[in-house]
């Protein structure tokens, strides 16, 4: 299991996380130019800087119209770097961020998130680039939350309509 660490900063990269209807998939404006090891989360990559482990970015495919429509209660973020501390990275060899399964995408479209992994996990709630966060737990990550800067209306799964992802 991938083990994380948040570390106090004073600010994060200035760059902007967007939606790509026609391509599915997540992007991040302007792309870290900084040699990048991958965790995969499906398609959806984490970029990791191979010189320090500090997580970057994401992007990558992940079709909205696969995730699952709930309310969705995001946690409060704290600007934080994040930091993989157990494994060392090389430029462009990914590794699988959730080792068990592939893990459940739910949208709020009325708040414009987009969570992956457990919504309702408790932990430490860090903000490691624009509108990105993760929630860790004893430093594993349980959830990724991402808030582009739009999506598409018919993101979700038309036949959930639950508030709850159990």
């Amino acid at each position: 299991m991938i083990k994380f660490t948040g570390k106090a900063i004073g600010s994060i990269l200035p760059s902007s996380l967007v939606y790509i209807p026609e391509e599915e998939a997540f992007n991040f404006q302007p792309f870290p130019e900084t040699p990048c090891g991958i965790l995969s989360a499906g398609m959806l990559e984490l970029c990791v800087d191979v010189a320090d482990n500090h997580v970057l970015s994401v992007s990558g495919r992940d079709p909205h119209t696969t995730w699952k429509k709930i309310s969705l209660s995001p946690p409060s973020f704290k600007q934080s770097a994040l930091y993989v501390t157990n494994h060392e990275f090389k430029p462009g060899i990914g590794i699988d961020l959730f080792s068990e399964k592939w893990p459940s995408r739910y949208v709020d479209l009325e708040k414009g998130w987009v969570c992956i992994g457990d919504p309702e996990a408790q932990g430490e709630a860090i903000e490691f680039a624009p509108s990105c966060g993760a929630v860790l737990d004893n430093g594993e990550m349980r959830a990724i939350w991402l808030h582009p800067k739009e999506l598409p209306r018919d993101s979700g799964s038309k036949t959930s309509a639950a508030t709850s992802p159990t």
